[in-house]
């Protein structure tokens, strides 16, 4: 069984998601969520902050976004998947949503 990470948010999350395009990443980003099992390694890797949590809270979120940040290449993950996994972590922050992980 996979992790799903859904945002935990208001409608204008759901509004900014729409305004930009995600191709690569695995989920549904403009429904606000993504699948977490395909992102934990990296999100951890870079952050020090895993995906498999009941809540992640706005704060953590936000410092997931401004730790994956500086990064502009990972291992095990396309640039353009990597940017816009980015994107998603930084609308969410910038919105001051939270995560929930589903199992």
């Amino acid at each position: 069984m996979g992790l799903d990470n859904f945002a935990f948010c208001t409608f204008d999350v759901f509004v900014a998601l729409s305004q930009h395009t995600f191709i690569h990443l695995v989920g549904d980003p403009y429904r606000g969520y993504i699948h977490g099992k395909a992102y934990n390694d990296v999100v951890e890797g870079s952050t020090g902050i895993t995906l498999y949590q009941n809540y992640i809270t706005p704060d953590y979120v936000k410092e997931i976004s401004e730790k994956m940040d500086v990064y502009t290449s990972y291992e095990g993950i396309s640039q353009e998947e990597l940017q816009e996994l980015q994107t998603f972590f930084k609308i969410l922050a910038e919105h001051g949503a939270g995560l929930v992980g589903s199992w």
